[in-house]
This record gives structure tokens, C-alpha cells and sequence, in this order.
């Protein structure tokens, strides 16, 4: 409450139907350890840098848990990054897929926030490549910040498709040489288009090129392969054994089995009964909650009252209140009584 102010149950509600739709979505086991660790991203191998694939093939059909993970990752970056200025080489390039689940029924905050993160991520001197069928499914505030383009072919067969080409055509710098409309439909398999910004912040004109394969095997691997090269990784020891370290939850449940337990000993019941044994005992001292202190009277030191003999004397002294006040009323009625005659 001092942190966050008080909340209303409506927007109580809204957040645990949100964090339910995220469990079922399997979020559960992004909440385990050991937690990524964004420096093993950033490795140096021979003085040279390291190509990460983060495999997130089983959840790109949930775009809830998708986007949220890939929004912690770019936070992470930066939120924990220090300022770099305008570096002469990036620290780390992201190249996200599949990048229209990202804002695929977003939020308005959700979207200023991306938007805020690919506009100042860069003076972290972190790099952000959206990949994604078409222009529009970015959201325009955040294409306005991405200003180096790589467009493949996009064809048309469709009045839709044929309006999204015209849109994507529009976004690219006017070029003298290429006609980006009819060139994004002519590209063939590894051609592209691609502007970027020069030395002064300035995007370069359009230029139709083609994309230099990587030397690597484009097919899929299968399993036993896969397991091999993840077991080949020098971070396999560091990422495939599971932590089980005290959680919130278990920090949170002793507090509330503590609390529960002083509550229904209020009255120190059960620290009259561990004196009771230890008295019953001979006065060999148990081990235990810690006795009470002595307190020190005119007559020298003696023990602390217990309990038991507290409610007595409370009793008592209700009593003899009891009686006096009878006595009193007695007395009034005599003196009375004897004032008639």
C-alpha cells in the first residue's frame, strides 16, 4: 500500500485475469531459475562476437507470452545497460521474429512503451530489427524510430495485398533509379531492398541488392543433433540444471504461519505452559522461547509474574471492587434510613 496506493477490486481483478491467461500460456516456467543473464549475450569468442538463437518456436503460437517475454528482454537491456552514446560499433544487434505479435492486440501503454525502448535503446548502444511480413504490421509511432530497412519480395495477389504494397512503397525514401513499388513485386529469392541511415542521421536511397547466404546448412537439424550442440555450449552448465532457491511465496507463507501462530498465542498461553514443564521438571531449564526477564522489586529481585497469576490478581481486584461498591450502596441506604426518622 505505501508503494503502490490503494487499488480498487475491479483493477485487482483485471490483473489476476491477465496473470491467469499468461499461467495458462505456460509463463509459469519463465519464473524458474536459473534467469537469463543478458551479459552471455554479449560474448567475445576470440576477440570475436557470438551469433545467440534464442528458440521460442513453441511459443510463437501464444502472442501473449511471447510478446511478454520479449518486452522483459528488451527492458532488460534497457533498464540495466549503461548510456554508450553513439558507439562506433553496436554492443549487441536484436533481430526479432515474428515481430507483429509483439503488437498484436496491444495496449496503447504498451505500445508507447516499445516505442520508448527502440527510441533510446540506441544510446545503449543496443540494435533492433523488427522482422515481420510487412511494414504495417508494426505500429507506425515505432516504425517512425527504425530507420535501416531490409525488404524482401511482397506479392499481390489480392485487392488487400495490393493496397499493403502500395502502403509499404510509400514508406521508403523517393529513389531516382528504383521503382519501389514494381521492384517489391520482381524480387526473387534472396534480393532485397534496403536504405539505411548515412554518418549524418540521413537514410540513404533505395538500392535493390542481393543477400549473401550464410555458409551453413539452411535446413532444419533434428533432435539428436540439437541436444549435441546444446550440450557442446560452454553455458550447458550454467542453464540446464534447475535452482530452487527460497521463493517470494515461501518468504511470504512463514511470515503468515508466524503471524497466525502469535495471534492465536496471545494471551501466551503456551509460555505458561513451557514455565509449567519447566517447573514441573525440578527447574531444569528447557529449551525454548527465552524466559522472561525477572523485574525488581523493594525487597530485592524476584521472578516476572506469569499469566495465570495476572488474570487472578485481575480478577480479584474486580471482586474487592465488586464488594466495595456494595458496601457503599449499604451504607447510603442506612445513613438514609435513619435521616427519616
Amino acid at each position: 500500500m505505501k508503494q503502490y496506493g490503494g487499488m480498487s477490486a475491479v483493477t485487482v481483478g483485471v490483473l489476476v485475469r491477465k496473470m491467469v491467461e499468461l499461467e495458462q500460456q505456460g509463463a509459469a516456467k519463465f519464473f524458474g531459475e536459473p534467469e537469463l543473464d543478458i551479459n552471455d549475450l554479449m560474448r567475445v569468442v576470440d576477440g570475436r562476437g557470438v551469433v545467440n538463437i534464442l528458440s521460442l518456436a513453441d511459443v510463437q503460437d501464444k502472442p501473449r507470452l511471447y510478446s511478454t517475454f520479449l518486452m522483459w528482454l528488451l527492458g532488460k537491456f534497457y533498464y540495466r545497460m549503461p548510456e554508450a552514446g553513439d558507439p562506433e560499433k553496436p554492443k549487441l544487434v536484436f533481430f526479432f521474429d515474428e515481430a507483429h505479435q509483439l503488437f498484436s492486440d496491444a495496449s496503447s501503454a504498451l505500445v508507447e512503451h516499445i516505442e520508448q525502448v527502440a527510441r533510446l535503446i540506441r544510446s545503449k548502444g543496443i540494435g533492433v530489427f523488427f522482422i515481420t511480413q510487412t511494414p504495417k504490421d508494426v505500429d507506425e509511432d515505432v516504425l517512425a524510430q527504425l530507420g535501416n530497412r531490409v525488404q524482401h519480395a511482397i506479392r499481390a495477389f489480392t485487392p488487400k495485398d495490393a493496397k499493403n504494397l502500395k502502403a509499404t512503397a510509400s514508406t521508403f525514401p523517393i529513389s531516382e533509379h528504383v521503382d519501389v513499388a514494381k521492384s517489391l513485386t520482381t524480387l526473387g529469392i534472396g534480393e532485397a531492398l534496403v536504405t539505411a541511415l548515412d554518418p549524418k542521421g540521413v537514410p540513404t536511397a533505395v538500392a535493390q541488392v542481393q543477400v549473401l547466404a550464410p555458409c551453413s546448412w539452411m535446413s532444419s537439424i533434428d533432435d539428436a543433433q540439437y541436444q549435441r550442440v546444446i550440450a557442446a555450449s560452454s553455458l550447458s552448465a550454467k542453464y540446464s540444471t534447475p535452482i530452487n532457491r527460497e521463493s517470494a511465496h515461501e518468504m511470504l507463507q512463514a511470515k503468515l504461519a508466524k503471524n497466525a501462530a502469535a495471534e492465536s498465542d496471545e494471551f501466551g498461553w503456551q509460555q505458561e505452559a513451557d514455565d509449567f514443564d519447566w517447573r514441573a521438571g525440578g527447574g531444569k531449564k528447557r529449551s525454548g522461547p527465552a524466559r522472561r526477564k525477572t523485574t525488581l522489586g523493594t525487597s530485592g529481585t524476584r521472578r516476572g509474574r506469569s499469566t495465570t497469576e495476572r488474570v487472578i490478581e485481575s480478577a480479584a481486584r474486580g471482586v474487592a471492587n465488586e464488594m466495595g461498591h456494595q458496601a457503599v450502596k449499604a451504607l447510603k441506604r442506612g445513613i438514609l434510613g435513619m435521616l427519616k426518622f
